[in-house]
């Protein structure tokens, strides 16, 4: 899944990303907090502070369990660390509900904290999930666009 990320995280298909599968969640979370910064230059966590990006920050925060919070913020140390944050378009992310699960669509916090980064980082964002796990062609997708 995060190589599905990285490879629809990037404008230029040139650019490698960082594996960052393997690193503990809370370290991922200290270099987002010291590194990753908006369009605008400023580090992230300051605009992710104020009020209107609560429920985004509440979101990433550790201890988070939402696999598609930490899947955004490994995608986006990793755009930062190569360079490429700035040249952000999409965030496109393959969203997996838990076995068993009866409602496979992603929990309606995690969408509006996505809607949050989206504002933040002024891109737009495309969540895919499916419907019925026996049914390989059962995807649904959302999308979140920025008003003009």
């Amino acid at each position: 899944m995060l190589r599905l990320l990285k490879n629809l995280l990037q404008r230029r298909p040139s650019v490698e990303l960082p594996d960052l599968t393997d690193m503990p969640i809370a370290d991922v979370w200290e270099e987002f907090v010291a590194t990753v910064r908006q369009p605008n230059g400023r580090l992230a966590i300051e605009a992710l502070r104020q009020p209107e990006f609560a429920a985004a920050l509440a979101w990433l925060e550790p201890p988070t369990d939402c696999p598609l919070a930490k899947a955004t913020m490994r995608a986006m140390v990793g755009a930062q660390r190569a360079g490429s944050i700035s040249q952000l378009d999409e965030f496109a992310a393959v969203y997996q509900a838990e076995e068993g699960a009866t409602d496979r669509r992603p929990p309606d916090q995690s969408i509006e904290a996505l809607g949050q980064m989206c504002s933040l980082f002024r891109t737009a964002a495309r969540v895919f999930y499916q419907t019925d796990p026996a049914d390989k062609d059962s995807y649904v997708k959302i999308e979140i666009t920025l008003e003009e």
